[in-house]
């Protein structure tokens, strides 16, 4: 059990450290709830954590808070976090929204189901 606390405290570590080496995270439950938000993509995004944290990943947060170019990529990025959630892998798909202050951010998205559970 304690190995297991280790690695938990170096995981938030890592994901949640200030260093530009850490790429953007974020991470939905099974319902495509934010249940991760990195330092990073509040860099990228605009929004912080606090803001975040709970809210739907699809219409809510991406869709409201950083809007998306259009229905087809609502639809296209809905499709890709089910996907992840059933067990798919899905590397480098291009994905582009608008951040707090209407820039237009492009991106890669890598999205892997997640393995484990933290209990925050």
């Amino acid at each position: 059990m304690d190995k297991f606390i280790h690695i938990q405290g170096d995981y938030k570590a890592i994901v949640h450290s200030p260093s530009p080496l850490i790429p953007p995270i974020f991470a939905s439950d099974e319902n495509t709830c934010c249940s991760e938000w990195n330092t990073a993509m509040e860099k990228l995004t605009g929004w912080s954590r606090e803001d975040i944290i709970g809210k739907m990943l699809v219409g809510e947060i991406f869709g409201s808070f950083c809007r998306l170019q259009g229905p087809d990529s609502i639809t296209k990025f809905t499709i890709l976090l089910h996907n992840a959630i059933g067990g798919q892998d899905t590397e480098k798909f291009p994905f582009s929204f608008f951040d707090q202050n209407g820039k237009n951010v492009q991106a890669l998205l890598t999205v892997n189901k997640r393995h484990g559970k933290s209990d925050d």
